[in-house]
């Protein structure tokens, strides 16, 4: 099964905290709007870009505004870090039967250290 990719994060797009409440959305949508407005721009490529950036922040501005979607998005990230979480706890962690053998000799007495998953194994 893969993973539905996520769209860029309305928050960082409006400038927003994840716990913004609605006004504080429209105000942030507002302010972008004005600025990044294509129509204001007469070059074509600046106009190309600001059409990019416009499109974002509406993009955004839809997902935030509407308690659903928003929910949905939250619901996504967080699949998102839990599988991301997952695929490094199972990654391995080295060879259980690898011993790091380490003799100490102090006064005649002989100090072993190691894996105490390899003694295990020896024992069994």
């Amino acid at each position: 099964m893969s993973a539905i990719p996520l769209p860029p994060d309305p928050y960082v797009a409006l400038g927003v905290s994840k716990d913004a409440q609605l006004p504080e959305i429209r105000s942030a949508h507002r302010k972008l709007v004005l600025k990044c407005q294509p129509d204001k721009v007469q070059d074509a490529a600046l106009k190309a870009l600001k059409q990019v950036e416009f499109e974002k922040v509406q993009r955004a501005h839809e997902i935030l505004l509407d308690d659903v979607r928003r929910a949905q998005y939250d619901d996504q990230v967080k699949l998102a870090e839990l599988r991301k979480e997952m695929v490094v706890a199972s990654q391995p962690r080295g060879n259980p039967f690898e011993y790091d053998f380490r003799t100490t000799n102090l006064d005649g007495l002989l100090f072993m250290e190691g894996s105490m998953q390899y003694r295990m194994c020896l024992m069994m």
